[in-house]
């Protein structure tokens, strides 16, 4: 069963997240338990529907596109392939430096990401791949959020909205559990919080105030010329942006930097690092590309999610 009650908060905490570049105890592949605390699921996608990612709502309804990081392979996501020289008299972290302030000032936006996690402990390895997109609106402080996770034994898919208080879901699973196709759980004590965990944007700001890096080139993206800068993160910002990090092994951020805007357009990850719960150690090797943009979004509760029952009086059935 999904870990509804007393818990409540410490599983939305550790699983409703969207965070930055996804490395959370709550990702996929790793299941809170009833106490709060996270274990690697191991049963496949029948038992992690609370663990997707969450990102954008159905495309056919706010005309999103579904754009992932066309052409990118499932390793080495976040390449930055042929560059040009770099024309800036700025060093690197001049550029994040500004990328920070103008993300600080960010109301709304859109953002698509491919992630490949792979997550060992006690000499076994399970690798899992997450497709999802998302909107945010900073402003009005709502998400709208949609993705798919997928192991060796299939995918699932769940939605989500985060917005007056509550947050509202729908899975396949979920439908099976409860019998209901959606439900909503108050989270109004917390809101603040959570929503943190959803905002990308807000994480990607501390990680380059937080950073080292130098300018390796320049290329463009969307026809808009970038520079690509490669940023090493101090390893205390990641472990206050993302939880149960006892340590790093690499942690290496590509950031490609609109030189126009000087907001970031996409950046990647590529690290190694050790996760802790009261109850598991593991290693998670991440490689993923998060694709921003920057735009007005619309977000409202689809019809359907109208008047979900709570997930505590479900479960108290």
């Amino acid at each position: 069963m999904i870990a509804f009650g007393r818990s409540e908060t410490k599983r939305l905490l550790a699983v409703f997240a969207i965070v930055l570049l996804v490395v959370t105890a709550g990702c996929a592949g790793l299941a809170p338990d009833d106490t709060g605390d996270s274990t690697p699921d191991t049963d496949g996608p029948d038992n992690d529907d609370t663990n997707q990612t969450d990102s954008d709502t159905d495309d056919s309804d706010d005309g999103t596109d579904n754009e992932s990081t066309a052409g990118e392979s499932e390793t080495n996501l976040g390449t930055f392939g042929d560059l040009d020289p770099a024309e800036t008299d700025k060093t690197a972290e001049q550029l994040l430096a500004e990328s920070a302030d103008q993300l600080a000032a960010v109301d709304s936006y859109r953002l698509d990401q491919q992630v490949v996690n792979i997550q060992r402990q006690n000499n076994q390895s399970q690798t899992v791949r997450l497709n999802q997109t998302a909107r945010v609106d900073r402003t009005q402080r709502r998400v709208a959020a949609q993705g798919t996770t997928t192991t060796e034994l299939g995918s699932t898919s769940v939605q989500r909205y985060l917005l007056n208080g509550s947050l509202y879901e729908s899975s396949e699973r979920i439908a099976q559990q409860l019998g209901s196709e959606w439900v909503q759980t108050n989270v109004s004590s917390q809101f603040d919080q959570i929503f943190r965990q959803f905002d990308s944007a807000q994480q990607a700001e501390s990680l380059f105030r937080n950073a080292s890096a130098t300018i390796e080139g320049q290329t463009t993206i969307d026809g808009q010329r970038v520079y690509a800068v490669n940023a090493t993160v101090n390893l205390t910002t990641v472990a206050n942006t993302r939880p149960n990090i006892v340590g790093a092994d690499e942690f290496q951020l590509n950031v490609w930097v609109s030189a126009e805007s000087s907001l970031p357009l996409q950046l990647a990850e590529d690290s190694i690092l050790r996760l802790s719960t009261s109850r598991v150690e593991l290693t998670q090797e991440t490689d993923s590309v998060l694709r921003f943009r920057f735009e007005d979004v619309d977000i409202s509760l689809p019809s359907e999610a109208e008047g979900a029952p709570l997930t505590s009086e479900l479960t108290a059935q």
